[in-house]
């Protein structure tokens, strides 16, 4: 029965030997474990911390002008033709301001706003008054100025015109061919082709009409 006992005591002995290395053993696992998993759960802490972004500039597109303000179409002004009474102001190419000088006295033909067919030929005669201190010659003409010419072409006077003298001037003229109201300018000039005196003009209106 000693031997029993004393034989217990090995068997316990060792037992408890076996258990403590077996805790030890289970110890350092457990504490090798921890330690894994701290790295485990540090490691996936700091790989899962996004990096901060940078930040976003919103650079917004720059504003179009779609339609420019800028005219497509310029406004041409249209002359307006004062039909009466005659212009009064002495009008010369270059400026002249010598001892000639004009004035209006009546139209002898075609009054303004005669009728007159498309492309109809005629004569227009203005009578004019010397009322500059010189003498018309041969040599003074009378000269298209502006507006519609109607095929009329610089004509000289047929006669001598003394001062304070009046006299007839004539141009032969044609209607043009489309229908509408039109109106020339002409001038006199002197042997220098410097125009000269008061503004005369011829204002018709073309109508295919009978």
């Amino acid at each position: 029965m000693f031997k029993s006992i004393k034989m217990n005591k090995y068997i316990w002995f060792a037992f408890l030997l076996l258990l403590t290395f077996f805790l030890a053993a289970c110890g350092q696992s457990i504490s090798i474990i921890s330690t894994k998993i701290d790295a485990g759960v540090t490691l996936a802490t700091s790989s899962s911390t996004p990096s901060p972004l940078p930040a976003l500039t919103s650079t917004m597109p720059p504003t179009t002008t779609l339609f420019p303000t800028e005219t497509l179409f310029p406004t041409t002004a249209i002359p307006t033709f004062t039909l009466t009474p005659y212009p009064s102001a002495t009008v010369g190419f270059s400026g002249y301001m010598g001892c000639a000088n004009s004035e209006y006295v009546k139209d002898v033909t075609i009054p303004n706003g005669t009728i007159l067919a498309p492309g109809e030929a005629f004569k227009k005669t203005w009578r004019l008054k010397n009322t500059g201190t010189c003498k018309w010659t041969e040599d003074y003409s009378i000269t298209f100025i502006s507006g519609v010419s109607m095929d009329g072409e610089t004509t000289t006077l047929d006669k001598n015109v003394l001062p304070d003298k009046a006299a007839n001037v004539t141009v032969e003229l044609t209607a043009p061919d489309v229908e509408g109201t039109f109106i020339g300018y002409w001038l006199l000039a002197n042997e220098d082709d410097i125009g000269f005196g008061q503004l005369i003009y011829v204002q018709i209106i073309v109508s295919d009409e009978d």
